[in-house]
């Protein structure tokens, strides 16, 4: 979570732009020109940004890992302060391990403090630790809807924020917007930010999800780049025109009905009626992930 306030006043405006995303591009070329976009409008005032996605264990969660640890802790006194920056910043490096610390102060209680501390005063404080907790929770093997749970919380803050945007945007994974939850092979399915939208935003929600025929997947262990698996000729994939990108709407994925697809997941396929979850389907040729440059590893 990054407040999204214009950049206006700030003396490196790509800068805060990147810090409102959670560094989430950082410097990868082939973001320039989302990004140069985003920024052209930002400045205008016509949009507002930010991020929602408190999950600390991904790649690039530079927000997270860089900035809120110390953040976070600055309305809280010392020693609480230092010993609940180390506390955050040991769980965002994935170092801690619950009940092992000497101290006896906890990430749980950290979070409480911060929330009390920052309600009355610093309102995106106490929503940063609470978006927190809930990842906290989610990592010590709480129900899947808890990550949902806060990025919907999360994006409901920043509208509260933008005084009732005409339109909201959340760009995230496919099986984060999806208007129902997604099965899982073996898994309890996951909760997603688009039901709990649809449930409870009150307005009109379309969720529009991305896969592709062919390509490449990144190895989150590391730099290799390994073949999505093949799809069956009957797959959603195969039933659009082979163009670089394709839009199905949602009238031609209910004419379609249940389809194998990729869409959850790269790694997985899937099977069901695609209509149910959401309003169109793009469909991308060729699947690169970003910092490839054609060879077979990415940066």
């Amino acid at each position: 979570l990054a407040w999204s306030k214009r950049p206006a006043d700030a003396p490196d405006a790509q800068a805060a732009l990147r810090l409102a995303l959670g560094g989430l591009w950082g410097d990868r070329v082939h973001a320039a020109d989302l990004e140069n976009v985003l920024l052209t409008h930002w400045r205008a005032g016509r949009i507002t940004l930010g991020g929602m996605d408190p999950n600390v264990q991904g790649r690039d969660q530079h927000v997270t890992r860089e900035v809120l640890p110390a953040q976070l802790v600055t309305t809280l006194p010392e020693p609480q302060r230092a010993l609940c920056e180390n506390q955050i910043r040991e769980f965002v490096d994935w170092s801690h391990t619950p009940g092992t610390d000497a101290d006896g102060s906890t990430i749980e209680r950290c979070l409480a403090e911060i929330q009390a501390a920052a309600r009355k005063n610093r309102p995106e404080q106490a929503m940063q630790a609470e978006a927190m907790a809930a990842m906290w929770r989610t990592a010590n093997g709480a129900g899947p809807g808890e990550r949902a749970e806060a990025m919907a919380m999360i994006a409901a803050w920043h509208r509260a924020q933008a005084g009732s945007p005409s339109k909201t945007v959340i760009l995230a994974a496919s099986v984060h917007v999806a208007k129902v939850p997604l099965p899982r092979p073996g898994a309890i399915p996951l909760h997603s930010v688009g039901a709990i939208a649809q449930a409870q935003w009150g307005e009109p929600v379309a969720a529009v999800a991305f896969t592709a025929r062919d390509g490449h997947l990144r190895d989150p262990r590391g730099r290799t780049l390994t073949p999505l698996p093949p799809l069956p000729p009957e797959a959603l994939e195969h039933q659009s025109p082979d163009e670089a990108v394709t839009l199905l709407g949602h009238s031609a994925l209910s004419r379609l009905g249940s389809r194998p697809a990729r869409i959850a997941r790269y790694s997985d396929v899937l099977t069901m009626d695609w209509a149910q979850a959401f309003d169109a389907v793009i469909v991308i040729d060729q699947e690169s992930p970003l910092g490839t440059s054609g060879s077979s590893t990415a940066d």
